[in-house]
């Protein structure tokens, strides 16, 4: 479920600006999360421990089956539905909605409701703001780039052969769009592991290498309404904007990781598309 919703979010730049292929970029976008998933293990202790319920609900409701399979089945479910629709969700918000539904029915009052707003609740407010913010202060940097080199159609006075700059800026939009699927993959790996790891299913190196595998396969078989939505509905971008805002992202969401703090690669993503609505118009704010 995960995969289906969440893979191409990273790539979503590449396909709407015409960089790249449909399916180009979701393999590029498979493989970069795949290899941020295996890394998860390693990177993101704190982030597997936060989402097996450590110190949220008492150790009686960790032991009990019922709490983790409910959690494990809440977000899929939820997660999967909205994909089939291409309505782009946090599998993030929806782990921590279901952690704490079922944190409640198993424990009640015992429920860390502090420590669910300050580990959980306040980056996942926060992150989407600071994406839009930093885009907003960057995008007139780009007027600067225009002036010189020719790229994606920025108007300038170019210093740089246009053929060179543009298979340059291609190569960067690339690696911008491959650190956002990379990134997502070291946050929301391990947040998954952490669950499995609750329910004492696995350990965790096997757990973090069937749900990477599980991740990459979910992307592959279906993400192409979540592609529709997040490359051609919310707003049109050229590829040095592209490349921007997966710069943003990806920074945004790898800093959290090593923070240990739970992040939503969709809506800090999303919070870059908005910044960009905003510096430079023709967003369909429905969408």
């Amino acid at each position: 479920a995960n995969g289906a919703n969440d893979s191409f979010k990273g790539v979503a730049t590449l396909y709407g600006s015409g960089a790249a292929s449909y399916r180009v970029a979701l393999v590029w976008a498979v493989a970069a999360t795949l290899a941020g998933s295996l890394l998860a293990a390693v990177l993101a202790q704190e982030l597997v421990t936060a989402f097996s319920g450590k110190g949220l609900v008492p150790a009686s409701a960790l032991a009990d089956t019922a709490f983790t399979t409910s959690i494990a089945f809440g977000a899929a479910i939820t997660v999967f539905a909205t994909a089939l629709f291409g309505i782009p969700i946090s599998t993030t918000h929806a782990l921590v909605g279901a952690l704490t539904g079922a944190g409640f029915m198993a424990s009640g009052s015992a429920l860390n409701f502090a420590g669910l707003g300050q580990s959980f609740m306040l980056p996942l407010l926060l992150s989407p703001l600071l994406s839009v913010l930093l885009i907003v202060t960057l995008y007139p940097s780009l007027g600067w780039v225009a002036n010189r080199v020719a790229v994606a159609g920025l108007p300038g006075r170019a210093t740089i052969a246009p053929a060179t700059s543009a298979r340059t800026l291609r190569v960067m939009h690339f690696i911008s769009a491959g650190a956002v699927s990379f990134a997502r993959g070291t946050n929301d790996a391990p947040k998954i592991v952490g669950v499995a790891l609750a329910a004492q299913a696995i350990d965790t190196q096997v757990s973090t290498l069937l749900i990477a595998l599980a991740m990459a396969a979910g992307g592959l078989i279906h993400s192409r309404q979540i592609a529709q939505t997040m490359a051609k509905k919310i707003v049109s971008f050229r590829e040095a904007e592209g490349a921007l805002a997966n710069t943003v992202t990806s920074g945004l969401v790898v800093s959290a990781t090593f923070a240990g703090l739970p992040v939503s690669t969709t809506h800090v993503s999303v919070g870059s598309l908005f910044g960009l609505a905003a510096s430079k118009g023709g967003a369909d704010w429905g969408v």
